[in-house]
Formats: C-alpha cells, sequence, structure tokens
C-alpha cells in the first residue's frame, strides 16, 4: 500500500516492528499522529480493523513512554527517547497535542472503550487549556511544565491549531451507540441527541466539575424510551456512586461506563457524585526527586506571582502530606481573593548565614496548571520532594 512505498515512511511496517514512535518516520509528533488520524479514517471506511493494530501500538507508546502527566507530548515538534520528558523548553508544540486529541477520539469512536475518553479529558482540562490564555485568545506555540508561557495572538500553525482543539470538545462530550448514549464529558450544558428517527432525547446537565464531582443530569426524552445511559466513570476516581430519582444508589467502577438501562421518561433525574482525591505523584526518570499535585482531572501548579514567598520557585518543593492536607483557599499567598486556589503545606530551601541550604516549612499555593503563567511570571508543576 501507499502507507508502505518503497521511498515512502513506511509507518505501519515500523511501528510493528519496533513499537515506538520515536523509531517510525522522521519521528515529528504532528505529522506522525495525523497520519494515524487518517489511518483511523481509513479504517471506519474500509471497515478493515486489522489496520488499528498500529495506531493501537503507537498509541500504547506515547501513553506509557512520552506522555506527560498534563496530557501533551513532545519536545522540539519531536518525540524523544524513552522517558525523556523535560519540564523546560520547547515542551508539547499544540498542534501536536491537538492532534493528539484527535488520535484519542478516532480511537473512542471506533472502539468505544472509556480508556480513550480518560486521555482526551486529561489533553483538555491541562494541557490544551493550558496553551491558550485564561482571559483572551492568544495561545503558545510550547507550553512548558516549568518556566514561562509565551502567548502569542501572531498568525503561526499552533495558533490556528488550539482553537480547533477547543471546538472538539462539544464533539465528544455525548456518543451514540446502539440503544446506548455515552457520556464522556462532565460540564453544564444541554444536548440534543437523536436515539433513533423517532425518539430524541435532551439532556441538561448541571456540574461544578472539574472542581467538583457533583454532576445533575435530567432526562428528557420526546416519548418514554428504553435505553442504556452510560457514564463514564474517570480512571482516576476511586469511588462514584449514581442514582436515579433518588432510589437505590448504584456504585461505578473507575476507568468503565456505569450503564443504566431502563424506561426513560421525561423529567427522570440522574444524580452521580465522584469523589475527587488529591493525589501525590511522586516523579521518576526525568522527575526524580519531585512531586506534583493532581485532583480529580486537574493538574496543579505553583506560580510565582501567586507565591511571594516562593521565589525563585525552582527552590520550593511540596511535603509528603501536601495531597493530603491539601486543601481550598480563598486567598492566595499575596493576599489578594482568587478563585480555584488551594493550599498545601511545602518548603522553601533558603541558604543560611553560615552557607548551608535549610528547607523552611511554607504554604505552597496552587492553582489548575491551565491558570499557570498567565501574568508573564514563572510557574512550575514540578516541586522538590524533601530529601
Amino acid at each position: 500500500s501507499s502507507w508502505d512505498q518503497p521511498n515512502g515512511p513506511k509507518i505501519i511496517q515500523s511501528l510493528l516492528s519496533t513499537h515506538s514512535v520515536a523509531q517510525t518516520a522522521n519521528a515529528k509528533a504532528y505529522e506522525l499522529m495525523s497520519n494515524l488520524v487518517g489511518l483511523c479514517e481509513l479504517v471506519r471506511t474500509t471497515g478493515n480493523r486489522s489496520l488499528l493494530k498500529p495506531v493501537l501500538i503507537a498509541w500504547d507508546d506515547i501513553v506509557r513512554r512520552r506522555m506527560y502527566i498534563t496530557g501533551g507530548t513532545s519536545l522540539n515538534e519531536y518525540f524523544q527517547k524513552d522517558y525523556y520528558l523535560p519540564n523546560e523548553g520547547n515542551v508539547s508544540e499544540t498542534c501536536a497535542t491537538v492532534t493528539w486529541l484527535q488520535l484519542n477520539l478516532q480511537l473512542l469512536y471506533l472502539t468505544g472503550e472509556p480508556i480513550f475518553a480518560d486521555v482526551a479529558e486529561k489533553i483538555i482540562y491541562n494541557h490544551l487549556l493550558a496553551a491558550q490564555h485564561p482571559y483572551s485568545a492568544t495561545f503558545c506555540y510550547f507550553t512548558p511544565l516549568s518556566g514561562y508561557k509565551r502567548y502569542t495572538s501572531e498568525m503561526n500553525c499552533c495558533v490556528s491549531s488550539g482553537p480547533r482543539g477547543i471546538a472538539l470538545i462539544p464533539t465528544f462530550a455525548y456518543t451514540l451507540a446502539s440503544k446506548s448514549i455515552c457520556v464522556n464529558l462532565y460540564n453544564t450544558g444541554i444536548a440534543s441527541l437523536p436515539l433513533s428517527p423517532k425518539v430524541t432525547v435532551v439532556i441538561h446537565q448541571r456540574t461544578l466539575y472539574p472542581l467538583d464531582g457533583g454532576v445533575e443530569l435530567n432526562i428528557d426524552p420526546s416519548h418514554p424510551v428504553r435505553f442504556a445511559l452510560s457514564l463514564r466513570m474517570p480512571s482516576w476516581c476511586p469511588k462514584a456512586v449514581a442514582s436515579v430519582n433518588k432510589g437505590k444508589p448504584i456504585a461505578g467502577k473507575p476507568g468503565t461506563y456505569l450503564s443504566i438501562y431502563r424506561q426513560w421518561r421525561q423529567g427522570d433525574r440522574v444524580t452521580l457524585r465522584m469523589e475527587m482525591p488529591a493525589v501525590l505523584i511522586k516523579g521518576t526518570h526525568t522527575n526524580q526527586g519531585l512531586f506534583a499535585i493532581r485532583r480529580g482531572p486537574l493538574v496543579l501548579c505553583a506560580d510565582e506571582a501567586l507565591n511571594p514567598k516562593l521565589r525563585p520557585i525552582t527552590m520550593a518543593g511540596l511535603n509528603a502530606n501536601a495531597a493530603s492536607e491539601l486543601k481550598p483557599a480563598r486567598r492566595t499567598g499575596t493576599g489578594a481573593i482568587r478563585e480555584r486556589v488551594f493550599a498545601a503545606p511545602g518548603f522553601m530551601l533558603e541558604r543560611q548565614n553560615g552557607g548551608a541550604v535549610k528547607p523552611i516549612p511554607r504554604t505552597v499555593f496552587l492553582i489548575p496548571f491551565a491558570e499557570a503563567g498567565a501574568t508573564g511570571g514563572r510557574y512550575s508543576v514540578w516541586l522538590r520532594a524533601p530529601s
């Protein structure tokens, strides 16, 4: 086939033999993943599902060895050697972030497996939204996990790709399967879904997700109809419970869909409660000796602008109990009132008069990675662990 012509990149053959995107074609992330998105479209068109094998090999390689905890991937626009994920520099080109999102959505549509929605959620709430300035339409070409965000409105490939990524979000919030409606994303809104030529189901969703794990869905079919409402249980969620019309609680299992099959009528109400614990992530490989915190789907970040006692941020750290002691905060380290701020116990390495470096207890104020660096200051997702 043209995928493996003599003078071509031999993408399928290379992935099947090496199992590595870094050893396939020229390893340029955006270009390679765009080809894999096209391969998924070929699967859909021809029905030849054997073509999914190299795509799934690439997906597994990226997730295991080349994906940041924020969902982004690549450095200097290319896939790097195994587990080489530096936090500073030209991290996760926005074109690559968007194409990685596209690839996960293609696999979700083709397989129906919730793991692809899990990764898509991680990308969206973290690296994709972090590439856009939270108060304007400017985007970053690269979005490092530590350092500075270089927002620009000048036309380039990433400034055009970023909005395309944002526009993808509502396209998979709900998906339809045989006698089933899958809820893949939790966000306040209204969806009108054609379950059949004769039946339309309108779903009104209300939630503060991703800051809170409570969700309420009003189900309004045009006629009484029997179908399965499948609620995605995020893999990060240790416990989730749903109920219909305040009835018997139904427990969900992380990383699956909780399917509720019944006769639905106008006015039916589903309530879902997902535990949203903060988790301390211990760094490995390039992040050895560092800690990060994720709360629910959100990766948190320390911004120097909100932490005047933690400058430079590269000398700041988190205590081992930082996640278990994480609390919502009404004010930042500057005393300013701000939403979506959390406080965790940490420390600052400071040099004493005798020359020794000593950890001084400090409160670390954290915000979602998507909002960090908006004022032009330095920030970091990964902070020092106690020695």
